[in-house]
C-alpha cells in the first residue's frame, strides 16, 4: 500500500470508530499551520468533505512570534486554500504578551488562544466542529510529558481523538494513527508542499527535545513507541471513562442542592474522591482554574481533622465545611430535609429552632419572644402533618386574597440568595403555611385553633436554649 493510501486508511477508520461524521455533517473548521501535519489532513479532508457535501473553511492563526516568517506561513496557508478552492480565514494574536499578562509560558498561551479563536470563529460560521492535524508523534509527546510531571491516569490518556468544548463545539482530531515519518512519507508521494517552523529545531522546548533526542532513542525498546504509547493512551481512556462514570454516580448522591457530604466524599477511595470534588468544583465555580493535585491533596488532609473551616483554592475560590457539609462561596449554604414539626420547641438541619405554640403549649423563654421572627396563623387551617423543607423551584402560596410566588417575595424583601437558602418553609399537606419573615398562609376564614409560630436563627439563640436544641425539647 502507498504511502498516501495508508494515511487516507488511517484518516477514514479514525472517522468511522469515533463517529465523526455525525459531528462532522453541520460543518468543521480546519486548523491549517501550514505545517507538514495539517497540510496531509488538509488535503485528506478535502476530498473527503467534497465526497460528503460537509461544508468546510480553513483557519490560520498568525501567533505574532517569528515576524515575516509567520506572514509568509499565513500567504502560504491563503495560497493552499485558493489552490484546492476552499474558503480560507485568518486571525493575528500577540501571544507573547498574552503570556506575560496570564502567566503562562508561550506554547499554553498559544494553545489556549488557538481554540478560543478556532471555535469563536466555528460558532460565527455555524460549523459543528474544528479539525486539527494532531498525530501519534503529537500524542507520545503529551504522555510523556505527563508521565514524567508524575500525572494521573486522565493525564496519561494524551490527546483524545474526540472532545466537546463547554462552547458546543467538537474537537476533532482523525491523524492521531499516523507517526511524523507516515506523515512525511504520504506528502512525499504526493509533491505536497508545506512549510517549517524555525522553533520547531530549537531544543529549549520540551515537546522538541523529545521529539528529536527521545523519541528515536526509545525505537530500540520497541520499533514504533508512538504506537506503543498511543494503545497505553487508549487503554488508560477506557479505564478513565468507567472511573468518570462511577464519581458522576457518587457525585449525584452526595450532592444535595449546592451542598456536598463532606464524610461521604472522604470514604470514597482515593481515584473517586479526586473526581468526585472536581465535578463539585467544576459546577460550582463556573470556569475558576482547575485546583493542582498538591491543593486537593492538602485539601483533603485537612478534612481529615475535626471541625469546620474554609479553605483557598486557586482563582480565589473558597471552599468551606459547616456542619459535615461541603460549599463554594463567601457563606455556606444550607438546605433543610423534610422534617415532621411537632408542637414545642423543633431543632432544625441547621441548629436554628421553630417553636409551634397553641393554647396548650408550654411557652417558650421570654427571650425567644424578643430575638425570633413570628407569625399569628389566625386565617391557616391546617391539614394533616406539619413540616419543614428548604424553598423548591416554583413554589408559591395565598395570602392576602392573591398567589404569591415564593421566590419573588423573596426578592421584594431583599433577602439574600445564602439567608434564603437557611429559611425553613413550613407547610402541612395544603401547601406552604409560612415562611419566616413573610405572610402566612391565608385560607379566608378565621381558624378554630390558631397556632403561633417562632423562629430563631442558630447563631441567634441564647444560652438558655443549648438544651433545648440538643435536646429538641
Amino acid at each position: 500500500m502507498s504511502a498516501y493510501a495508508h494515511a487516507r486508511e488511517c484518516f477514514l477508520a479514525a472517522v468511522a470508530r469515533e463517529r465523526m461524521s455525525d459531528l462532522l455533517s453541520g460543518g468543521a473548521l480546519l486548523a491549517l499551520s501550514g505545517g507538514k501535519d495539517s497540510v496531509l489532513l488538509f488535503s485528506l479532508f478535502a476530498d473527503y468533505a467534497k465526497e460528503k457535501g460537509i461544508p468546510f473553511s480553513a483557519f490560520h492563526l498568525n501567533h505574532g512570534i517569528r515576524g515575516a516568517e509567520a506572514d509568509a506561513d499565513e500567504r502560504f496557508c491563503a495560497s493552499l486554500s485558493q489552490t484546492l478552492g476552499v474558503p480560507f480565514f485568518s486571525a493575528r494574536s500577540d501571544i507573547p504578551a498574552l503570556a506575560a499578562a496570564r502567566g503562562e509560558g508561550i506554547e499554553e498561551a498559544a494553545r489556549r488562544e488557538r481554540y478560543a479563536v478556532l471555535t469563536a470563529k466555528a460558532k460565527e460560521l455555524g460549523y459543528t466542529a474544528v479539525l486539527t492535524a494532531h498525530t501519534a508523534t503529537d500524542l507520545a509527546e503529551t504522555v510523556l510529558l505527563q508521565a514524567l510531571r508524575g500525572g494521573g491516569i486522565r493525564a496519561l490518556c494524551g490527546i483524545p481523538p474526540v472532545r466537546e468544548l463547554k462552547t458546543g463545539i467538537f474537537v476533532l482530531r482523525p491523524l492521531l494513527a499516523l507517526t511524523q515519518e507516515e506523515v512525511l512519507a504520504a506528502l512525499s508521494e504526493r509533491s505536497l508542499p508545506f512549510v517549517t517552523d524555525s522553533t520547531n529545531a530549537d531544543n529549549a522546548y520540551a515537546r522538541n527535545y523529545l521529539r528529536a533526542e527521545i523519541l528515536p532513542r526509545l525505537s530500540r525498546l520497541t520499533p514504533v513507541p508512538e504506537h506503543a504509547l498511543s494503545r497505553l493512551a487508549e487503554n488508560l481512556r477506557e479505564d478513565a471513562a468507567l472511573l468518570d462514570d462511577l464519581a458522576k454516580d457518587a457525585y449525584a448522591r452526595l450532592l444535595d442542592g449546592e451542598l456536598l457530604d463532606g464524610e461521604g466524599l472522604l470514604a470514597l477511595p482515593a481515584s473517586l474522591r479526586f473526581r468526585v470534588l472536581r465535578l463539585f468544583h467544576a459546577e460550582m465555580t463556573k470556569g475558576a482554574p482547575v485546583p493542582e493535585r498538591t491543593h486537593v491533596c492538602a485539601l483533603f488532609a485537612r478534612m481529615e481533622k475535626e471541625g469546620d473551616f474554609s479553605f483557598s483554592l486557586p482563582g480565589g475560590v473558597t471552599l468551606r465545611r459547616t456542619g459535615g457539609r461541603l460549599c463554594f462561596g463567601d457563606a455556606p449554604v444550607f438546605r433543610h430535609p423534610r422534617t415532621p414539626i411537632r408542637m414545642g420547641c423543633n431543632r432544625l438541619f441547621d441548629g436554628a429552632t421553630l417553636w409551634v405554640l397553641d393554647e396548650s403549649t408550654t411557652p417558650p423563654p421570654a427571650n425567644v419572644y424578643t430575638l425570633s421572627t413570628q407569625k399569628v396563623l389566625a386565617f391557616a387551617t391546617i391539614e394533616g402533618e406539619l413540616y419543614v423543607r428548604s424553598r423548591e423551584e416554583g413554589d408559591a402560596y395565598r395570602y392576602g386574597g392573591i398567589t404569591h410566588k415564593l421566590k419573588k417575595v423573596l426578592n421584594d424583601k431583599k433577602i439574600s440568595r445564602t439567608a434564603r437558602s437557611r429559611l425553613p418553609v413550613l407547610c402541612d399537606d395544603k401547601g406552604i403555611l409560612w415562611v419566616p419573615h413573610l405572610e402566612g398562609r391565608d385560607d379566608g376564614t378565621r381558624a378554630r385553633h390558631p397556632l403561633t409560630v417562632l423562629y430563631l436563627a442558630g447563631d441567634q439563640c441564647p444560652d438558655a436554649l443549648t438544651d433545648a436544641k440538643k435536646t429538641g425539647k
